[in-house]
């Protein structure tokens, strides 16, 4: 918007500088100052356009900045817009909001149910132990440091733990043993 507001800067379209050809005035120029004013050195009914002079540079105020406005005024178009731009950077905050909170909301799901699947690991690993501990094994011996060894993977508990038999898991694990110690 600022640049749409400098490249049309003192430029006002309102039909006074048009001419249609084979009409009996001449076209009339209107320069405008920094402010939207007319200029009291230019002739208003001078057939010459400002930008048709042949140079390329801007055409320079010659009104006296200490009688002019400090404060520029913007056209209802520049404030149109600029009251649009305002609207959709609210919307997209108000949707960034949202979006986060979302995104904070997975995250925490996603740690709650790695806490869930941790402690749903660690509840069947004392499981295993305790079962190896009602076998009479104690926590000293061999067979039980061979168990804590092959129960650190999860399918040799899920092998452990489908073995029906108290004599079945004691044949497992003193296998295991042998295996292990060699």
């Amino acid at each position: 918007m600022d640049q749409l507001q400098f490249l049309f800067h003192g430029v006002s379209v309102d039909g006074t500088t048009s001419y249609v050809l084979g009409s009996d005035d001449p076209p009339t120029c209107v320069n405008l100052d920094d402010e939207g004013d007319e200029e009291d050195d230019v002739d208003p009914r001078s057939p010459i356009s400002p930008m048709s002079t042949g140079s390329l540079k801007r055409p320079s105020s010659t009104a006296d900045t200490a009688s002019s406005p400090s404060k520029k005024h913007k056209s209802p178009m520049v404030k149109c817009m600029k009251a649009m731009v305002d609207t959709l950077q609210v919307g997209n905050n108000k949707d960034l909001d949202v979006a986060k909170q979302i995104q904070d909301h997975i995250a925490t799901k996603n740690v709650e149910q790695q806490l869930a699947v941790k402690a749903a690991k660690e509840a069947e690993l004392e499981r295993c132990l305790e079962l190896v501990k009602e076998r009479g094994y104690i926590e000293e011996s061999e067979e039980f440091y061979v168990a804590t060894m092959k129960f650190a993977e999860a399918y040799n508990q899920a092998v452990f733990l489908k073995i029906t038999t108290i004599t079945g898991r004691q044949a497992w694990l003193n296998r295991c043993t042998r295996d292990w110690c060699g």
